[in-house]
């Protein structure tokens, strides 16, 4: 089908205006030249080429063709703010020759009042005039107040002695592309962390998100690295918890330990050296699910003891440590794991027994039953799910190791105790 016979006015354009793959275009009126581009575009798409980008000097013409100039066509909410704050320094310096170190603040705070005025323009106007909002008003239960121009949550704690940024964290729409990117970076920085953890993170930053749930578990299900590690566990029928996991007590009082896996650490940075073998001693709080993570060259009693007095100079004594005696693992018969003959040599073992005895520490074995002791074998799991989603198959010397265990001791140990509450149903 020739195109200069079903749309005319596109083929004239196409032999007249366009410049090797670049459209150079003029017209009276933004009708007739939203016309023209529209029928441009689908003549040439019919045909294979698609074009893209448009520029016009007139806002009404982008609006028409429906191309966005705004932040939504960044990915990361830092670069908005970056390139914002390079533009004003510019700008300060022509005018007054000086810098101003504040910069990024400034249209910090300028973006967030911008994204308010968008979405919040009834709120505004009624705070602004005095008014109070309207019963069925979506924020009317964050108890909202405004800070020079910036909406923020109201709450019940104004009283405390917490930051007035983290009592009163400032209202976003879930709806804008900014809460998806504050979300989305969140995510990367807790190396993959689910979704209360990223909400209780975004608290921590100030922020209150309008549908942070919703937003979060979609940012998370969308996520391609964590959906590569997600599958769904058998649920079991459990029984009631032991003593230890529900008696009132300090941090690790009662714990229990356990080894992780072999692991492969370079032994330095240079090139050409081998590998040799390390392993994460899992130390958890039976009441609290606290961790404490340590790293260990091998699994000799001198290297368990020094990771014990590690762990206890750092957190505290327990009074009670239990263990599995690892008779579940599969093909014991034929081939017996490293932990398994360390963990049966304990009670034989007089270093062992010397340290136990004098630390008042009593060592308890659970039964020959893998669900007695699912509070650790939760915990290896929640640290191999960072592991295996921020380093996944590289290998790292001991130090970069050791201070990689530290952060995922920080994020699993700052999770929160609960679902955090909202005005959300």
């Amino acid at each position: 089908m020739d195109a200069g016979n079903d749309y005319p006015v596109a083929s004239k354009v196409i032999r007249e205006n366009f410049y090797v793959n670049d459209l150079l275009l003029s017209m009276n009126n933004p009708e007739e030249i939203t016309q023209v581009c529209r029928k441009l575009s689908f003549s040439l798409w019919k045909r294979g080429f698609e074009l893209r980008k448009w520029r016009s000097n007139s806002s009404d013409v982008l609006r028409r063709l429906n191309v966005t100039t705004e932040e939504e066509n960044f990915e990361i909410h830092a670069k908005i703010i970056r390139i914002l704050a390079y533009c004003r320094r510019f700008i300060i310096r022509c005018k007054l020759g000086t810098n101003i170190a504040s910069e990024a603040t400034y249209l910090y705070l300028s973006e967030i009042k911008s994204i308010l005025f968008r979405h919040f323009p009834d709120e505004l106007n009624s705070l602004q005039t005095g008014k109070t909002l309207s019963p069925s008003n979506k924020i009317l239960s964050l108890n909202p107040f405004l800070d020079n121009g910036i909406l923020r949550a109201g709450g019940r704690i104004r009283r405390s002695n917490l930051p007035f940024k983290s009592k009163h964290p400032i209202l976003l729409p879930g709806s804008h592309k900014i809460s998806a990117m504050i979300i989305q970076e969140a995510h990367i920085a807790n190396l993959h962390a689910g979704q209360l953890t990223l909400l209780a993170h975004i608290l921590k930053q100030s922020y209150w998100i309008v549908g942070a749930k919703r937003l979060t578990r979609k940012i998370v299900n969308k996520c391609v690295v964590c959906c590569r590690y997600y599958s769904k566990p058998v649920k079991q029928l459990l029984g009631d918890l032991s003593k230890a996991r529900v008696e009132f007590s300090r941090a690790f009082t009662n714990c229990g330990c356990d080894f992780t896996g072999s692991i492969d650490i370079k032994l330095a940075k240079r090139r050409g050296k081998k590998s040799t073998k390390a392993y994460v001693a899992l130390f958890v709080g039976l009441a609290t699910k606290a961790l404490h993570l340590e790293l260990v060259g091998d699994l000799t009693s001198g290297s368990f003891i020094s990771a014990l007095k590690r762990f206890t100079s750092r957190r505290v004594y327990p009074s009670r440590i239990y263990c599995d005696n690892a008779t579940n693992f599969i093909g014991a018969r034929r081939k017996i794991d490293d932990v398994q003959e360390f963990i049966n040599t304990i009670n034989d073992n007089p270093k062992i027994t010397y340290f136990l005895n004098t630390s008042e520490i009593n060592w308890h074995f659970i039964p020959s039953s893998p669900h007695f002791g699912g509070i650790w074998e939760d915990g290896t799991k929640s640290v191999k799910f960072h592991l295996k989603r921020s380093i996944s198959d590289c290998k790292l010397t001991f130090e970069e190791f050791s201070t990689l265990l530290c952060q995922i001791e920080a994020i699993l140990n700052s999770r929160p105790l609960v679902s955090p509450g909202g005005p959300e149903r």
